[in-house]
Protein backbone atom coordinates (compact mmCIF):
# COMPACT_ATOMS: atom_id res chain seq x y z
CA UNK A 1 0.00 0.00 0.00
CA UNK A 2 1.81 3.34 -1.21
CA UNK A 3 2.08 6.27 1.65
CA UNK A 4 -0.24 8.48 0.43
CA UNK A 5 -3.19 5.81 0.29
CA UNK A 6 -2.43 5.12 4.15
CA UNK A 7 -2.47 8.72 4.96
CA UNK A 8 -5.84 8.98 3.83
CA UNK A 9 -7.58 5.88 5.48
CA UNK A 10 -6.14 7.19 8.82
CA UNK A 11 -7.51 11.07 8.34
CA UNK A 12 -11.14 8.92 7.46
CA UNK A 13 -11.00 6.95 10.73
CA UNK A 14 -9.71 9.73 12.97
CA UNK A 15 -12.72 11.90 11.49
CA UNK A 16 -15.01 9.38 12.46
CA UNK A 17 -13.97 8.20 15.61
CA UNK A 18 -13.36 12.16 16.78
CA UNK A 19 -17.30 12.87 15.03
CA UNK A 20 -18.99 15.31 17.90
CA UNK A 21 -22.01 13.52 16.89
CA UNK A 22 -23.00 9.89 18.37
CA UNK A 23 -25.50 7.87 16.70
CA UNK A 24 -28.37 7.16 18.39
CA UNK A 25 -30.75 4.06 17.33
CA UNK A 26 -34.42 3.96 18.26
CA UNK A 27 -36.54 0.60 18.15
CA UNK A 28 -40.36 1.30 16.73
CA UNK A 29 -41.31 -0.27 19.69
CA UNK A 30 -39.81 2.03 22.17
CA UNK A 31 -41.19 5.24 19.62
CA UNK A 32 -44.58 3.19 19.39
CA UNK A 33 -44.90 2.76 23.56
CA UNK A 34 -43.71 6.10 24.03
CA UNK A 35 -46.64 7.99 21.46
CA UNK A 36 -49.52 5.32 22.78
CA UNK A 37 -48.72 4.52 26.34
CA UNK A 38 -51.79 5.06 28.40
CA UNK A 39 -53.90 5.68 25.78
CA UNK A 40 -57.17 3.40 25.94
CA UNK A 41 -58.53 0.46 22.92
CA UNK A 42 -60.80 3.13 21.68
CA UNK A 43 -57.98 5.83 21.03
CA UNK A 44 -55.67 2.87 19.41
CA UNK A 45 -58.58 1.22 17.33
CA UNK A 46 -60.35 4.52 16.02
CA UNK A 47 -56.75 5.68 15.06
CA UNK A 48 -55.46 2.20 13.71
CA UNK A 49 -59.00 0.56 12.49
CA UNK A 50 -60.13 -3.24 12.80
CA UNK A 51 -57.15 -5.35 14.93
CA UNK A 52 -56.83 -9.07 13.75
CA UNK A 53 -56.76 -11.02 17.11
CA UNK A 54 -57.56 -9.81 20.69
CA UNK A 55 -55.89 -12.52 23.49
CA UNK A 56 -56.03 -12.47 27.25
CA UNK A 57 -52.92 -12.48 28.60
CA UNK A 58 -52.39 -12.50 32.56
CA UNK A 59 -51.34 -8.96 32.91
CA UNK A 60 -54.06 -7.43 30.91
CA UNK A 61 -55.11 -8.33 27.40
CA UNK A 62 -52.93 -8.54 23.96
CA UNK A 63 -54.14 -6.49 20.61
CA UNK A 64 -52.33 -7.97 17.18
CA UNK A 65 -52.76 -5.65 14.09
CA UNK A 66 -50.93 -7.06 11.29
CA UNK A 67 -50.01 -5.05 7.98
CA UNK A 68 -48.51 -8.10 5.81
CA UNK A 69 -47.91 -8.10 2.80
CA UNK A 70 -48.77 -11.87 1.45
CA UNK A 71 -49.14 -13.89 -1.59
CA UNK A 72 -50.29 -17.36 -2.67
CA UNK A 73 -46.95 -19.45 -3.77
CA UNK A 74 -47.03 -20.72 -6.88
CA UNK A 75 -46.35 -24.40 -5.84
CA UNK A 76 -49.71 -24.15 -4.14
CA UNK A 77 -51.96 -23.14 -7.36
CA UNK A 78 -52.44 -26.18 -8.53
CA UNK A 79 -55.62 -27.93 -10.15
CA UNK A 80 -56.31 -31.46 -10.32
CA UNK A 81 -56.82 -33.32 -12.73
CA UNK A 82 -58.78 -36.78 -13.35
CA UNK A 83 -58.26 -39.04 -15.97
CA UNK A 84 -60.81 -40.65 -17.60
CA UNK A 85 -60.40 -43.76 -19.31
CA UNK A 86 -62.57 -44.05 -22.12
CA UNK A 87 -63.70 -47.42 -24.19
CA UNK A 88 -62.44 -47.92 -27.34
CA UNK A 89 -65.04 -46.83 -30.19
CA UNK A 90 -64.34 -48.92 -33.60
CA UNK A 91 -66.18 -48.14 -36.80
CA UNK A 92 -67.64 -51.22 -38.67
CA UNK A 93 -63.93 -51.28 -40.42
CA UNK A 94 -62.30 -51.69 -37.38
CA UNK A 95 -61.04 -48.19 -37.31
CA UNK A 96 -60.41 -46.14 -34.15
CA UNK A 97 -62.79 -43.51 -33.38
CA UNK A 98 -61.85 -42.27 -30.15
CA UNK A 99 -57.99 -42.25 -28.30
CA UNK A 100 -57.09 -43.16 -25.56
CA UNK A 101 -57.79 -40.76 -22.68
CA UNK A 102 -59.56 -37.60 -21.43
CA UNK A 103 -58.64 -35.09 -19.39
CA UNK A 104 -60.96 -32.83 -17.21
CA UNK A 105 -59.48 -30.32 -15.09
CA UNK A 106 -61.25 -30.51 -11.41
CA UNK A 107 -60.44 -27.31 -9.60
CA UNK A 108 -61.02 -27.97 -5.75
CA UNK A 109 -61.99 -24.84 -3.40
CA UNK A 110 -59.22 -24.64 -0.31
CA UNK A 111 -58.82 -22.79 2.45
CA UNK A 112 -56.35 -20.30 0.63
CA UNK A 113 -55.88 -18.67 4.29
CA UNK A 114 -53.85 -21.46 5.13
CA UNK A 115 -51.65 -21.43 2.47
CA UNK A 116 -49.88 -17.55 2.60
CA UNK A 117 -46.95 -16.50 1.98
CA UNK A 118 -45.66 -13.93 4.20
CA UNK A 119 -43.61 -11.47 1.99
CA UNK A 120 -43.20 -9.04 3.79
CA UNK A 121 -43.78 -9.09 7.86
CA UNK A 122 -45.32 -5.79 10.13
CA UNK A 123 -47.44 -6.13 12.84
CA UNK A 124 -48.11 -4.28 15.88
CA UNK A 125 -49.11 -5.48 18.79
CA UNK A 126 -50.38 -3.39 21.61
CA UNK A 127 -50.45 -4.51 25.37
CA UNK A 128 -52.99 -3.42 27.87
CA UNK A 129 -53.26 -3.57 31.59
CA UNK A 130 -55.96 -4.66 33.39
CA UNK A 131 -57.29 -0.28 33.82
CA UNK A 132 -57.33 -1.15 29.61
CA UNK A 133 -54.48 1.15 29.13
CA UNK A 134 -51.41 0.24 26.57
CA UNK A 135 -48.57 -0.54 28.99
CA UNK A 136 -46.20 -0.98 26.32
CA UNK A 137 -45.88 -1.93 22.13
CA UNK A 138 -44.31 -4.71 19.90
CA UNK A 139 -43.51 -3.28 16.43
CA UNK A 140 -41.75 -5.75 14.05
CA UNK A 141 -40.87 -5.33 10.46
CA UNK A 142 -40.37 -1.83 11.05
CA UNK A 143 -37.14 0.28 10.62
CA UNK A 144 -35.40 1.88 13.62
CA UNK A 145 -35.30 5.81 14.01
CA UNK A 146 -31.32 6.53 13.81
CA UNK A 147 -30.39 10.11 14.55
CA UNK A 148 -27.41 11.84 15.45
CA UNK A 149 -26.51 13.89 18.58
CA UNK A 150 -24.12 16.23 19.97
CA UNK A 151 -21.70 14.26 22.69
CA UNK A 152 -21.43 15.29 25.97
CA UNK A 153 -18.72 17.65 26.51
Amino acid sequence: MNMNKLYKYLIIILFVACSPYKKVILSMSDIQTSHWINKSEQEVTSNLGSFKKKEKIDTGYRLSFDYSTYRIPNNKISTNYNNYTNTRSFDNKGNLLLQGKEVRPNISTQNFNSQLEVINLKYLEFYFDQKGKVSYVVASGYPDSIRYELRKK
